[in-house]
Parts: C-alpha cells; sequence; structure tokens
C-alpha cells in the first residue's frame, strides 16, 4: 500500500510533508486539514480577485 504525502510551504526555505497511511493521531489530522481549507481560503479568495477584476 502507498502513502499518500502532502507538501506544505511553511516558508521560503522550509518546508512540511504530511503523509496519509499508517499513523496518523486526531492532532496531525486537525493541523492537515487546517492548512488545505487555509489554502483552499485563499485560492478561493484570489479566483474571485481575478474575476472581478477580468472584465
Amino acid at each position: 500500500m502507498k502513502n499518500l504525502k502532502i507538501r506544505v510551504k511553511e516558508s521560503d526555505i522550509e518546508d512540511k510533508i504530511y503523509t496519509f497511511g499508517v499513523c496518523l493521531n486526531e492532532e496531525k489530522y486537525k493541523e492537515i486539514i487546517g492548512e488545505i481549507l487555509k489554502y483552499s481560503e485563499i485560492k478561493g479568495y484570489l479566483q474571485n480577485l481575478i474575476n472581478i477584476t477580468n472584465f
């Protein structure tokens, strides 16, 4: 079985890699979902901004 790995850009220098698979406790799950939601909100905001400025 392969694990799903998600890389999160922490800064210009540091990345975090989260692995979905065997041992994922509730705290790590919350942290990962929080990062995904934060990215989704930013992406949605930027897309709306682009749509508004493109007439």
